[in-house]
């Protein structure tokens, strides 16, 4: 007679960040390779400032994306990962560096265009750190873009 055990699943792959803010972090990885013969329920996610040694659960999901939030801004953060299943919580996938919340346009003076054509207003703001937001004014309606200068 062959018994065969589960075990814990291994580390999820490639756990990277998807985005961030003044409070926030978006998160996001792959399953595991090997589950340890039994289903991944779940992902176990923790934090920790860079300063400190202990680490404080930020949520537990099923999902394979998650955001942090309530974060302190220029606070340097660690992330990390792990698979959970029937047997229990797995070893922990970690994030390569450290991430720092921060508002994605920071406190920076921006530079305004104003190009009037035709009864259609464009408005250009240039920040010092590379983006640019474009709005346009119709006597119907507006929008707005935001797209990374080249």
């Amino acid at each position: 007679m062959l018994f065969v055990t589960a075990g814990k699943p291994d580390p999820p792959h490639r756990l990277s960040v998807t985005g961030c803010t003044k409070d926030t972090v978006g998160l996001k990885w792959e399953p595991p390779d090997l589950d340890g013969g039994s289903p991944v329920t779940g992902y176990v996610v923790e934090m920790r400032p860079t300063n400190k040694k202990a680490w404080t659960k930020v949520d537990d999901t099923q999902s394979l994306k998650l955001t942090a939030h309530m974060l302190s801004e220029g606070v340097e953060y660690v992330f990390r990962v792990a698979a959970q299943n029937a047997v229990g919580v797995g070893e922990f996938a970690e994030l390569q560096k450290p991430i720092v919340p921060k508002s994605e346009f920071g406190k920076q003076r921006f530079l305004v265009c104003r190009l009037y054509l035709s009864n259609f207003l464009y408005l250009y703001f240039v920040s010092v750190n590379n983006f640019v937001f474009s709005c346009g004014c119709a006597p119907k309606g507006h929008f707005c873009e935001i797209r990374q200068s080249s």
